[in-house]
């Protein structure tokens, strides 16, 4: 039953794994194709699930790790034009400065753009939200992949975010 939604209550079937109930480790897979992912991180947030959330098609994969349903940190293994251009619409950046500078679509572009001196210090967490608003929104055009959702402990992060996903959602199934 594992990577399966109830179909009556809509809760997703959690495989647990572990004998040591204190270090249980829940999991959740599926295919993209049978559940998209406004509704996997419709039921995570509902369940108020805490632990890793990898979606994954061809070579692109997105992580996103949730404490208690609230999105609190994501990275792309990719490039999100999706970034570069909100901060040309933004004026924070120009268009010259992303073929310039390439790193202005990973996870480390607030910190890239501090140094560059492009930004103030007080801009970063704006710009990391931005960022990781734009890996899960990206995620919703996706019809086809796969999931793997595992619970488990936060990595070690500087700087941690808490973005509720309801807005999200909203957004990314306009």
């Amino acid at each position: 039953q594992n990577g399966q939604v109830d179909a009556l209550s809509g809760n997703a079937l959690l495989e647990t794994r572990g004998n040591d109930t204190s270090k249980e480790e829940r999991e959740w897979r599926g295919s993209l194709d049978k559940l998209d992912a406004a509704r996997i991180f419709a039921i995570l947030m509902r369940q108020q699930a805490s632990g890793r959330l990898d979606l994954y098609v061809a070579n692109e994969e997105h992580v996103m790790w949730l404490e208690q349903g609230i999105l609190v940190y994501a990275y792309a293994n990719h490039p999100l034009s999706s970034v570069s251009d909100l901060l040309i619409q933004d004026g924070i950046i120009q268009q010259q400065d992303v073929s310039r500078y390439p790193s202005l679509s990973s996870m480390q572009v607030a910190d890239h753009l501090l140094e560059l001196k492009l930004i103030h210090p007080q801009q970063i967490e704006e710009i990391e939200r931005l960022y990781i608003e734009q890996v899960v929104l990206t995620t919703f055009k996706w019809e086809q992949g796969d999931f793997l959702f595992r619970s488990a402990a936060l990595p070690k992060l500087k700087r941690h975010h808490h973005l509720d996903i309801a807005p999200l959602i909203l957004q990314g199934v306009r």
